[in-house]
């Protein structure tokens, strides 16, 4: 990181942070896990170098955790440039060049095309069902932030939407932006839905964007499978995943402490195979246009 910290003190802020990337994905590549963790919690947060990246708002939050853990919705506004992400430092600062380069890495990126997908399908699911009859249900839904690019909710044509998360203070902000859209809040937890405590309502599409980056295998088949039951005849369920090593996760994991579980495709679909067959039906995989996250959408087969 020496390399880095000169180009930090020479004031060259959009090489600095693209060096520290750079070097932080190579260690990454050439550790084990152990050993990456060791260097990531402890030698690679220099107190310059940590001093320097979180100028960027993103990066202390994700650090600093005010809600308790990483990548929360206001740190997704920050990548989406809603809510507080409207408010970002001018790019002639340094805070604002160090920010500037980290929320459009390609990481941010991806999740904001994913954004794009879930307001596709939302409309799409309008369309199919037509206007007012649609059912949808979002799984730890954040701030809902993909209800801005739906034109169907804009337009007031879904029939319901039930937004879940555990988080009262993400509900907090859906029920004072989206309320006039129909948008139901329910605060609950993954223990919660694959408990049955609180139970999934009947619908046409549903959808875990960007849960399954924190789940493991045994989870995120259970509440697969209790999603899939809560979805009518010819409904559509998507999850979604960061795959391996993208070029983002060494700064993610030494300079923002947000640690995901990571999946390739074949990995996000093999979690279907807990669907019984009758349920199940085929499997729409795909990627963002940089391969950074896999999508897997699956149809429900029709009645009869």
């Amino acid at each position: 990181m020496k390399e880095a910290l000169d180009l930090i003190r020479s004031g060259r802020n959009g090489e600095a942070v693209d060096r520290i990337v750079r070097g932080l994905f190579a260690r990454r590549c050439s550790m084990s896990r152990r050993a990456w963790r060791d260097y990531a919690t402890k030698a690679a947060r220099q107190p310059e170098l940590l001093a320097f990246v979180h100028r960027c708002q993103m990066t202390r939050r994700s650090f600093e955790k005010p809600r308790g853990y990483a990548g929360d919705a206001v740190m997704l506004d920050h990548i989406y440039g809603t809510g507080v992400g409207r408010l970002a430092p001018h790019p002639a600062t340094t805070d604002g060049q160090v920010y500037a380069y980290t929320v459009n890495a390609p990481a941010p990126a991806a999740v904001r095309y994913r954004r794009e997908v879930l307001a596709r399908l939302v409309d799409e699911t309008v369309a199919r069902r037509g206007a007012g009859n649609a059912s949808v249900v979002s799984i730890a839904c954040g701030h809902l932030r993909e209800a801005e690019l739906s034109k169907a909710m804009q337009a007031r044509q879904v029939g319901r939407f039930v937004a879940i998360d555990q988080d009262d203070e993400s509900l907090a902000v859906i029920d004072t932006d989206y309320a006039d859209l129909g948008v139901e809040t329910r605060h609950g937890s993954v223990r919660n839905i694959v408990t049955e405590r609180l139970k999934l309502p009947s619908c046409d599409l549903i959808y875990a964007a960007g849960l399954y980056d924190y789940l493991d295998d045994k989870v995120g088949a259970r509440l697969l499978q209790v999603m899939v039951e809560a979805l009518n005849p010819g409904g559509r369920v998507l999850i979604a995943n960061f795959v391996p090593n993208i070029t983002n996760s060494g700064y993610m994991e030494a300079c923002m402490d947000w640690w995901l579980l990571y999946r390739d495709l074949d990995q996000l679909t093999a979690l279907f195979d807990a669907i019984p067959e009758a349920a199940r039906g085929p499997i729409e995989g795909f990627f963002d246009p940089e391969f950074n996250i896999a999508f897997a959408v699956m149809e429900k087969p029709a009645a009869g």
